[in-house]
């Protein structure tokens, strides 16, 4: 199979796909939300595009929706187009959500928000003191603002300040407190930072909270990982020695600000203008963010030291913004349930749902919400982290030159990989991908055992067959994905274990919240794949291997990173702020490792669909 180029000139970016592919799976990959509500069956009419340049010719849907003369001037339906050649791409502004703080609905329509940040900005000019207007400093302040406290600090500058500035300013202000003054009229300048704060990664986003534009974002790999690849392996590393815990805060902290200090710098804001942020990670990366203690949730019954949100100052905290700014951290749910689920329920609107409606939160930690009959419930399972490509002998993030698509046919593997650079790993969404296949073709039981050469059906095709390898004598048998002039990268039969054992806790979560409540995988409404890996995951392969239930197409949808579009919603709403709180509060937390039906299914969930 071919190599494509798929560009998108207007994002300035590029995807590279293997002969076949969806144009619409390419969007996704380079990081593009369109509207996409009929999930690709092309009957909704939404992700219309244009192929500039390159060969493409329309599928029968497209006919329904696009004149002969736009069909000439090359439109077409994203998710009917098949990649057989070099793509130049436009996405008008009626099918992209550009950068909309918004997740999809079901319907695929903008979630309606009123824009009242967190913090406001405010500019005031108070009458100076006379003798007829002897007025306290601070009490003209408290009447002009509407604000009733203020930090002692800020308190001592108001004198000298009022005098320098001729009584005028601009203000800062959250709920009833007055965070800080400067002078001139900046009502305008008012930034916020959303953090999403991962086991595996961290991604902050910079927002203007005057507009409610997301300005720019940016991730990085989770420092923290030097002390452990899961949550468990850290709270061990912090119980090992009394000034652990602030080796793992200094490694959250300093990772934030590192992202904060260079999205400052690429969209020339002065990070002093940062007045709020918000923080939403699971229940040991928000207390290993805040220094505090998170080593009883390693022992039963997995108690969290905090539940409600908390809210600190940005110096009280280490975050190098304004000084005086709001920073929230998210609330939890229970065990090791935290706040990213917390802001993704939020975001998707869970406790809105009239129908029963399953939440996924594939990263490290999977987590897993239910909303059916008016009520939430929430389990988290210990997935480890082979679906992010640890543990996993050719494992890697979904970095440059990592696999992150397999195909097997007659003629052998068929690979593509990020930036098309020679294959040097391969991420999560291949690993689902090679499992998928391998099961497609046999080579692999149900069992999740790699078969021999031997016990292959006669006539199967050399181009597979000769890549099963055995390092010790035929006992067992991994399978080469690639080699020759390239890295040998290999699917061996230990990285096979691993995507069972992630795949056997999410599905057992699922299945145990399903029973609790009665709902059976043919009642979903739907299925939202959260995650900033579950985009690129494809859902027949998801499904084959039991990742997803198996539902029709149409009803799992993809919601990027809910934890992320969370914090940016309650950072401009705080309706959305009390709206996650209750959330918080309402959803029921259920341990499944103590559910005496945890261990049958999560056995019985190990082996492959057949």
């Amino acid at each position: 199979m071919k190599n494509f180029r798929i560009s998108f000139p207007a994002y300035r970016k590029e995807v590279y796909a293997l002969e076949g592919s969806s144009l619409f799976e390419c969007i996704a990959r380079a990081g593009i939300l369109i509207k996409n509500p009929c999930a690709g069956q092309g009957i909704c009419g939404k992700c219309k595009i244009r192929v500039v340049s390159g060969n493409s010719a329309p599928a029968p849907e497209c006919n329904q929706f696009f004149s002969p003369e736009e069909l000439s001037a090359g439109w077409r339906l994203a998710c009917r187009v098949k990649v057989f050649d070099n793509l130049e791409v436009e996405i008008p502004p009626e099918t992209s959500f550009d950068n909309e703080l918004l997740v999809l609905t079901q319907d695929d329509k903008p979630l309606a928000m009123k824009l009242e940040p967190m913090v406001r900005r405010k500019f005031f000019s108070l009458t100076p003191p006379s003798l007829e207007n002897q007025k306290a400093d601070f009490q003209s302040l408290r009447e002009e603002l509407g604000v009733a406290e203020a930090r002692i600090s800020l308190i001592r500058r108001i004198p000298s300040f009022l005098r320098e500035n001729s009584f005028k300013g601009t203000a800062a202000l959250t709920g009833g407190r007055l965070i800080c003054l400067e002078g001139g009229n900046n009502e305008s300048a008012n930034f916020a930072v959303a953090i999403d704060l991962g086991t595996t990664s961290i991604v902050a986003s910079l927002i203007d909270a005057s507009s409610g534009r997301l300005l720019d974002s940016k991730g990085t790999l989770n420092p923290q990982v030097k002390f452990g690849d899961d949550v468990l392996s850290r709270i061990m590393f912090q119980r090992s020695g009394p000034d652990n815990l602030e080796k793992l805060r200094i490694c959250a902290i300093g990772a934030c600000n590192d992202l904060i200090a260079k999205l400052c710098q690429r969209n020339n804001v002065e990070p002093s203008r940062i007045y709020s942020a918000a923080v939403a990670g699971n229940t040991a990366m928000e207390c290993f963010f805040c220094g505090i203690t998170a080593e009883h949730l390693g022992e039963i019954p997995f108690v969290p030291p905090f539940k409600r949100s908390l809210v600190f100052e940005a110096d009280e905290i280490g975050m190098k913004i304004n000084p005086s700014a709001e920073v929230y951290v998210f609330p939890l749910i229970g065990g090791f349930v935290g706040g990213d689920i917390v802001s993704g329920a939020s975001a998707c609107r869970l406790d809105e749902k009239s129908k029963p409606t399953l939440f996924i939160d594939i990263g490290t930690n999977g987590e897993i919400v239910l909303a059916a009959g008016g009520r939430l419930f929430a389990a988290s399972a210990a997935a480890g982290p082979a679906l992010e490509g640890a543990r996993i002998e050719s494992g890697m993030r979904a970095s440059s030159g990592a696999i992150e698509k397999i195909v097997l046919d007659e003629s052998g593997v068929h690979i593509n990989t990020i930036k098309n650079v020679s294959p040097i790993g391969i991420c999560g969404s291949a690993i689902i991908d090679a499992a998928a296949e391998l099961l497609k073709w046999e080579l692999l039981d149900p069992g999740g055992r790699m078969k021999s050469p031997d016990e292959l059906p006669a006539g199967f095709p050399p181009a597979l067959k000769n890549r099963l390898v055995s390092d010790d004598g035929g006992t067992s048998w991994d399978f080469l994905v690639c080699g020759g002039t390239s890295k040998k990268i290999f699917i061996r039969q230990k990285d096979v274990r691993e995507l069972q054992l992630a795949v056997g806790a999410i599905r057992a979560a699922a299945t145990i919240l399903m029973h609790k409540v009665g709902v059976a995988p043919e009642d979903l409404d739907a299925v939202l794949v959260a995650g900033g890996f579950g985009n690129f995951i494809r859902r027949s392969n998801a499904r084959r291997i039991g990742l997803l239930p198996d539902i029709p197409d149409h009803k799992i949808r993809y919601v990027g990173n809910t934890s992320s579009e969370g914090a940016k919603e309650i950072l401009l709403s705080v309706e959305r702020m009390r709206r996650a709180e209750e959330i918080a509060e309402k959803t029921e937390y259920v341990e499944i490792s103590l559910d005496p039906e945890f261990q049958m299914l999560f056995a019985e969930a190990m082996i492959f669909p057949c």
